[in-house]
């Protein structure tokens, strides 16, 4: 079981893309390996399928309590092993960080959405060393929370502006 994909099919059903057609768009995975990994999570009993719709009746997939804790704890070690990665490029240590990222290194983009890789330094290894290149808008918001962490340790008042001169015709 290929934790990366599995973690990836549970967050996107839980967020709503609950159909076979939707996990095949999100992850740009073929059907067969999809429906592969639906029958298995199903077996598990980590989702199962209801018929939704009042007049076109079609299968919706839906996390059980168990694939729920599971992509818990998935998220969980998948985060700790993107921390990881992180400190070794910022111990440019990037040999290491590519070893502990390229199992997966085809996930990148949907771990990034989902909120799991938020480091602008690793973005940038990621960029750099390994060709891997995320939307702007997905990059600019990462960047615009960073700005928002620096604003709310850096307050108005820490700065006192009255013994100041400013030259306005300098601008």
């Amino acid at each position: 079981m290929n934790k990366y994909l599995t973690y990836s099919i549970l967050e996107l059903i839980k967020s709503g893309n609950n159909t076979i057609d939707k996990l095949c768009r999100a992850l740009n995975v073929d059907r067969f390996k999809i429906e592969d990994m639906i029958s298995f999570l199903e077996a598990s009993g980590y989702i199962q399928r209801k018929k939704k719709g009042f007049l076109i009746k079609k299968d919706v997939l839906e996390l059980t309590p168990s694939g729920d804790e599971l992509r818990v704890k998935l998220r969980r070690e998948i985060s700790n092993e993107i921390e990881y990665a992180t400190k070794l490029v910022k111990e440019e240590r990037y040999e290491e960080a590519k070893q502990v990222l390229q199992p997966m290194v085809d996930y990148i983009p949907l771990l990034a959405t989902f909120g799991l890789i938020q480091d602008m330094l690793l973005l940038s290894f990621l960029a750099d060393f390994m060709g891997i290149m995320l939307p702007m808008t997905l990059m600019s918001s990462i960047a615009a929370s960073e700005v928002e962490e620096d604003d709310e340790e850096f307050e108005e008042s820490d700065v006192d502006t009255d013994d100041m001169d400013f030259d306005v015709d300098m601008f």
